[in-house]
């Protein structure tokens, strides 16, 4: 007999996943498929009565689990196997990335939004034992779930207190502490998303939280307003899962997704090609400038309404140059190249055809931002509050910025 959960957008019963014989599956509710709410659980599941198979099932709902350590100590005091995406998902479905929950069958999401307010003693608590207790899983009013492979944690924030979500409460930020043997990760991540901010790629809003150490927060892009006061999910799904992709092929070198399939899946879907494509170049270009080696697939997602299909806001937006532990390789390969030293004039010539855009105007932007980003970065820096050991570590991200700017530069000679 095969074991269910009730999948849930939002307050809607959208259909049942399965798990039978090690085998997962989905299907969607008949009246979520009549119903004039739809939209799909994924680009990969467009509506239709007939049930999903494993290979399509599978990577969509594992894209909505930790990855790697995080995802392996959750296993081990949920008592499950860290393989076991069926159970991990019965324990800690509650409240995934975009409008996706997932209940035990028959169980519906409960909708009292209920906060724990997170005292600074008790959040100096939390993060204490949050490598022992990622996503706070020994809790058992809290069932959250967020991919990637950083610790973090979902809270709710007004502007200046911090609360847990509690049963199917949404949360509003992601806070991020800092990561052991990478100093001032906090620091670098939201000068990171500052820049972007003021170059105008699309960000959401970022800030430093001051508590027993620095803390990074970052607003959800997949949380709106809602008309009751509270807070609305809006669906999403990452590159991963909008390319049928496990987790574990988020990078190009381990035969995963390349900047080719993630600009045909702009044009694929998206109700504005042009716009996101000219979006996903910016990004590209922008991660080669501050040395940005993990800008994988999972760090690009498409949010889907019943109106459209588009390119999500950036996240994850981080100089791994600033760290020499990190390799410098990246994730997904310029022009078939992926040592940044090594990117000439013809691999950004591959990198304009593959993008479906005129490369003329893939030209043109690389110019703007080589000549922007660097000026820019020197005032995004003086603007920002730092500490003087955090201040070392961003000018170590702008001396990136340079030589990588300068590099673009000598392209046009």
């Amino acid at each position: 007999m095969a074991d269910v959960l009730d999948v849930y957008l939002n307050e809607d019963l959208a259909g049942q996943l399965q798990q039978e014989k090690g085998k997962l599956s989905f299907a969607y509710e008949s009246a979520w498929l009549a119903s004039e709410q739809f939209i799909p659980l994924s680009v990969t599941m467009p509506p239709q009565p007939q049930t999903f198979p494993d290979e399509v099932a599978r990577p969509f709902f594992d894209n909505l689990l930790p990855e790697g350590e995080i995802r392996a100590a959750i296993a081990k005091l949920k008592h499950l196997s860290a393989r076991n995406t069926f159970g991990l998902l019965g324990e800690i479905g509650g409240d995934c990335a975009g409008a996706v929950s997932l209940w035990p069958h028959g169980e519906k999401p409960r909708v009292n939004e209920a906060y724990g307010e997170l005292t600074d003693k008790r959040l100096a608590k939390v993060l204490a034992e949050m490598a022992r207790r990622p996503l706070l899983i020994v809790d058992d009013e809290v069932r959250l779930s967020l991919a990637g492979a950083q610790n973090k944690l979902p809270v709710h924030y007004d502007g200046a207190r911090l609360s847990l979500p509690r049963g199917s409460a949404p949360s509003s930020h992601i806070l991020k502490p800092g990561a052991h043997g990478f100093e001032h990760m906090p620091a670098n991540e939201h000068f990171c998303m500052q820049l972007a901010r003021a170059l105008e790629l699309p960000v959401p809003e970022s800030a430093i939280l001051r508590k027993a150490a620095a803390l990074y927060l970052v607003k959800r892009y997949d949380r709106m307003p809602a008309a009751d006061g509270g807070l609305a999910r809006v669906h999403q799904i990452d590159f991963c899962q909008a390319l049928n992709l496990p987790s574990q092929k988020k990078y190009e070198h381990e035969g995963g997704a390349k900047l080719s399939a993630c600009f045909d899946a702009i044009t694929r879907y998206s109700a504005q090609p042009a716009w996101d494509r000219l979006h996903l170049i910016s990004w590209a270009i922008f991660n080669f400038l501050i040395g940005n080696a993990d800008a994988h697939a999972k760090n690009l997602s498409l949010l889907i309404t019943r109106d459209a299909i588009r390119l999500a806001p950036f996240y994850d937006l981080v100089s791994t140059a600033a760290y020499k532990d990190l390799t410098g390789k990246l994730a997904l390969k310029i022009g078939g190249e992926n040592r940044p030293g090594w990117i000439q004039k013809r691999h950004w010539q591959s990198f304009a055809r593959i993008s479906n855009a005129n490369p003329r105007i893939v030209w043109k932007r690389i110019t703007e931002l080589a000549e922007a980003v660097p000026e820019t970065a020197l005032k995004v820096a003086g603007a920002l509050d730092l500490q003087a050991d955090e201040s070392a570590t961003i000018r170590k991200i702008i001396d990136v910025i340079e030589a990588r700017a300068q590099q673009l530069r000598r392209l046009r000679t």
